[in-house]
């Protein structure tokens, strides 16, 4: 062997989860052994995308993974979604995890969730995550990717001009110091352009 590399892939199943040492060593013809320093890892047991979300314990988790149908099935709870236009269902996943995604013309196609206490009629909330991931075909073009609530309080996240945006407002008086609120809210930043693999 020559080179200024080498790999090796471990097969993690054999020894099991827990600690590990790693120790590379070579031999010539002569028989000479060279030992790297060894390397302690670990090795933690595999949890997909999905069992990740849920063990947050969101309040819905929509995986937008349906091949057929109008409902989009809430993992979590009971907020399931329907379609409306004409989605592509079972489009190409944007992360490997064995599901697929859907595909948004961007003019008419979307998810709708009902109204619900946990969601969005209990409030207001204090705090909020919406977390979704996409891919836009057109970054320039302002293309809404999450929409909640009315003119005088919602949030949306959309993006526009190459950046992708996430907004809330609250002009409402819920009876507390800090509402109604002084401003908008809005933060920004560039979207990523990636590869996919």
């Amino acid at each position: 062997w020559t080179g200024s590399a080498y790999e090796y892939s471990w097969d993690t199943s054999v020894n099991g989860n827990g600690p590990a040492t790693i120790e590379a060593r070579v031999t010539d013809s002569g028989g000479a052994t060279v030992y790297a320093t060894p390397v302690n890892v670990t090795v933690v047991p595999s949890v997909s995308y999905s069992d990740t979300v849920l063990g947050d314990g969101p309040v819905a988790f929509l995986r937008l993974g349906e091949a057929s149908g109008t409902t989009a099935v809430d993992s979590a709870g009971s907020n399931d979604g329907t379609y409306v236009g004409t989605p592509g269902l079972g489009a190409t996943a944007l992360i490997a995890d064995g599901n697929t995604s859907v595909d948004f013309d961007g003019v008419d196609d979307m998810v709708e969730l009902a109204t619900s206490a946990d969601i969005n009629a209990g409030g207001p909330y204090e705090t909020k995550t919406i977390e979704l991931w996409f891919n836009a075909d057109d970054v320039t073009s302002r293309q809404v990717l999450y929409e909640q609530g009315a003119s005088w309080r919602g949030m949306n996240m959309y993006v526009h001009n190459g950046s992708v945006y996430a907004g809330a407002w609250n002009t409402r008086d819920d009876g507390d110091p800090s509402t109604p609120w002084p401003t908008n809210v809005f933060v920004s930043g560039a979207v990523r352009s990636e590869e996919r693999r």
